[in-house]
């Protein structure tokens, strides 16, 4: 299952894209600090496997859904009820993707506009 999270680390502001997800864990590269998929901080290493986790320690979360094989992502505020997310016709006939991974050394808005 999918999640999505602020790329900050709520103890020192580590990027968390540099981590590793682990169990479905995300652990944060700096100490080590390890969220579940709510958000929530399920370990601190300097605390122990007893010691008690503030609350504070927790990530901010973005709402997904993954209809259509896509995954969607609402950045606005969270909230009961979010709007219909469109559908496209061409989503509903036999239709194929294609991924490549390239790595080109620009910046992406040169990739974008190319």
């Amino acid at each position: 299952m999918a999640h999505a999270h602020d790329d900050r680390c709520p103890h020192l502001g580590a990027a968390l894209s540099s981590g590793a997800v682990r169990n479905d864990v995300l652990v944060c590269p700096f100490h080590g600090f390890a969220f579940d998929g709510t958000g929530t901080c399920r370990h601190i290493p300097a605390v122990g496997s007893t010691g008690r986790i503030p609350k504070v320690m927790a990530l901010g979360t973005f709402a997904l859904q993954e209809p259509f094989g896509f995954i969607w992502l609402w950045l606005g505020q969270q909230r009961e009820v979010y709007p219909a997310l469109p559908f496209f016709r061409e989503l509903a006939q036999d239709w194929r993707c294609r991924m490549d991974i390239v790595d080109w050394p620009v910046h992406y808005a040169r990739v974008i506009e190319n």
